[in-house]
């Protein structure tokens, strides 16, 4: 009798767990894209984030979605021309040190509003922000009339997967990956060992499939000490890639903290060394 109760009580337990389990899975799979995208939706200005000299544009992607973006023209035109995409929070506005650091350095940039970030039309997935990307590379290309080769693909950890994807579809001259992740699966997995995430991820934003297809020379800048996207990630993606690379290690900074002087000093330099005769 002992042993029948003792059986019930273990197995009752074991399904209560499943049961549990399985609810949290499903969470997870359900509320994934609250968890990666933190937008603020709401617009501010170039001019009340303190870079006035930045003009607001009006983008519209393949699928009809209307984003917002700023842009600095080159002070040249040999100099080179950042495309730039953000991290997972915030908004432009959010990111005025890295205009500042361009800027310093002679450098034009376009930043590129994410859907769903800042006044920009619909909610973000892997494919829109891709497709927002593709929006403000074209804006250059044919509205700025800028060669391809004139410019530089920057990303800021969720950006670098809308850079890297980016750069497997434009010849551009750069490709710089700041704070880079082998993927969102992987990232993901270092939070929720307890859960199959590779089967239910979303959007996987996978880097790391696509570095050894990357034809451009590449920068990438990553700190030591960063708890949100492991050091590691990007020594794996500097060891995958092939060709021309560069890492650049930073010390003491969080993955929210890191030099964009520094980044922008290194970037310009090297588009000055490539312009030499």
């Amino acid at each position: 009798m002992k042993g029948k109760s003792l059986r019930y009580w273990v197995l009752s337990a074991a399904k209560a767990f499943l049961v549990l389990y399985v609810s949290l899975v499903l969470a997870l799979y359900v509320t994934q894209r609250s968890i990666l995208y933190h937008p603020n939706p709401a617009y501010m200005s170039s001019v009340e984030a303190g870079v006035e000299w930045m003009e607001e544009i009006d983008l519209t992607a393949a699928d009809g979605i209307r984003i917002k973006a700023w842009y600095s023209p080159a002070p040249t035109p040999e100099a080179k021309t950042v495309v730039f995409f953000h991290g997972n929070g915030g908004r432009l506005a959010s990111y005025r040190s890295v205009y500042i650091a361009a800027r310093q350095q002679g450098l034009g940039i376009l930043a590129v509003e994410y859907r769903g970030y800042g006044g920009s039309e619909g909610s973000p997935t892997e494919q829109g922000l891709y497709a927002d990307g593709r929006a403000g590379v074209e804006y250059l290309l044919k509205n700025k009339a800028i060669p391809s080769e004139q410019l530089i693909i920057m990303g800021l950890s969720l950006g670098t997967g809308v850079a890297t994807k980016l750069a497997t579809e434009y010849d551009a001259h750069l490709l710089v990956l700041a704070a880079p992740f082998r993927s969102i699966a992987a990232v993901a997995a270092e939070r929720y060992w307890y859960v199959p995430v590779n089967y239910l991820v979303k959007d996987p934003f996978d880097s790391f499939a696509r570095i050894d297809k990357i034809r451009m020379p590449l920068f990438i800048f990553h700190s030591r000490d960063d708890t949100i996207v492991p050091y590691v990630m990007g020594v794996e993606l500097f060891d995958a890639a092939k060709g021309d690379k560069h890492l650049f290690t930073f010390e003491n900074m969080g993955h929210n903290h890191l030099d964009f002087g520094r980044i922008m000093r290194e970037v310009a330099q090297f588009g000055a060394d490539a312009a030499k005769p």
